[in-house]
């Protein structure tokens, strides 16, 4: 049995059920998939794509640049406060795959960064995450309709009314993490938006037990989220300096909070 293309935009129905000009401004949150970006910009939309990982950005800006479109590509899980309420559309694909957490984390961040006249149009397997990822949107959305049925039982669905959390849940005292790798311990908070929000990632956990680094030596952190794996290093050998960094302005400043925390010098 063939492998549903989960992960993969079916851009016929964006043909039929996507609207967007060249004053749209679009968020788009396709993984894997550049399609969903390239089909935005050819339309004359200004696009924003947030991928969270190097490779996909590269991929991206190639494809950008062979069909002679324009794409703002970030290295990104997340937006900068300024960013919010300022989308007119948004574009997220759902691949089951990934689990649930990065799809939630995905619709909270859409609900925040759309206009309140925003629309979210999201695709999905019938049988792989549908119904739970529509359970997602209509916490953070007024109203969600399947629109459209695709090739491979895929579904697109319209989401409209926006509903961002709220100040008092976005303000809520973090929970305190304690990652403790090769007899080092840190203290860290995480935040809604930076990559591993939910939890620390159990890549990060085994990257810090299985990686070699010399003593002394300076690191880059690139895409340092929280700040996990820097913080971590750093700690383990005060003579190292490390050098932590993000495009996201919100990681960027949870990763300064944890280094202070474990009483890091920036």
């Amino acid at each position: 049995m063939a492998t549903p293309q989960t992960h993969l935009y079916d851009t016929a129905l964006l043909d039929r059920f996507a609207r967007v000009t060249p004053q749209t401004r679009l968020l788009d949150l396709g993984y894997y998939d550049p399609a969903g970006a390239l089909w935005a910009a050819e339309h004359g939309a200004a696009v924003t794509a947030l991928r969270p990982s190097i490779d996909l950005i590269v991929e991206l800006d190639l494809a950008a640049r062979h069909r002679r479109v324009r794409v703002d590509a970030r290295l990104a899980t997340s937006l900068g406060s300024s960013d919010w309420g300022s989308f007119d559309a948004a574009f997220l694909i759902a691949p089951f795959f990934l689990g649930n957490t990065p799809v939630r984390n995905a619709i909270d961040l859409v609900s925040q960064a759309l206009t309140p006249a925003g629309t979210l149009l999201y695709q999905a397997h019938r049988r792989h995450g549908a119904d739970t990822f529509m359970k997602y949107a209509r916490e953070r959305f007024e109203r969600v309709d399947q629109v459209g049925i695709g090739t491979h039982q895929c579904r697109l669905y319209q989401a409209t009314g926006p509903i961002p959390a709220t100040a008092s849940a976005a303000t809520a005292d973090p929970i305190e993490h304690v990652l403790t790798v090769r007899q080092t311990s840190i203290r860290l908070q995480l935040g809604a938006g930076v990559f591993g929000a939910r939890g620390i990632d159990p890549g990060t956990t085994f990257l810090l037990q299985t990686a070699e680094i010399p003593a002394g030596v300076s690191v880059l952190d690139l895409g340092c989220g929280a700040g996990a794996i820097g913080i971590h290093l750093a700690s383990e050998d005060r003579r190292r300096r490390v050098v932590m960094t993000d495009v996201s302005q919100a990681a960027v400043e949870l990763a300064s909070a944890n280094a202070a925390r474990n009483n890091l010098d920036r």
